[in-house]
């Protein structure tokens, strides 16, 4: 979904990897077209290509006060963008990553633990005491990003990113880590 006012998890990040730079801010309405197109650039092949979000999804993320929608910026090119939920009522502790993503050539950057962080700090902020992700058990690198910032293992799902692709549930909890 999208997220039409949402305050802003902290100030905006900036980082200087191998002289490439890049900000995070958090992502506006007005960000609608590039976070399509990062969709479709980041997801082309690979499993999570029957997996894109959709102009009306991202609508309804950008307009939801639970979600944290950011966007990783090189200028004024889009490079990367992340999507996650903080939890409502019953499950208030909770937040869950929906989407992360980086263009290829602007991989093992430090983008995705840039977006990551930023979100972390977000959903901590929010009251989450655990965050939850589901991630390919192909994606090597995203595991290893995940690993790295205290993601843990939880649950095997069986061909969730269709017939020959197993996922792996992931939990982070803030009170372990």
């Amino acid at each position: 979904g999208t997220k039409r006012v949402m305050t802003e998890p902290g100030p905006s990040t900036i980082r200087d990897m191998a002289d490439k730079r890049f900000r995070i801010r958090t992502a506006t309405i007005d960000d609608l077209e590039a976070l399509l197109s990062l969709e479709v650039r980041c997801f082309e092949t690979g499993p999570y290509r029957h997996h894109r979000f959709e102009r009306s999804q991202y609508r309804y993320y950008l307009a939801n006060p639970q979600a944290i929608v950011l966007l990783a910026l090189a200028g004024d090119r889009p490079i990367g963008s992340l999507l996650a939920t903080a939890g409502r009522r019953s499950r208030a502790h909770v937040g869950r990553f929906v989407s992360i993503a980086v263009v290829r050539h602007r991989r093992r950057q430090g983008i995705g633990s840039g977006l990551l962080a930023q979100a972390l700090r977000a959903l901590r902020q929010r009251g989450c005491r655990r965050v939850y992700l589901e991630v390919a058990h192909t994606a090597k690198a995203a595991l290893s990003m995940f690993r790295a910032t205290g993601f843990r293992p939880v649950r095997s799902l069986p061909s969730y990113y269709g017939r020959f692709t197993d996922g792996l549930r992931m939990m982070l909890d803030f009170e372990k880590s």
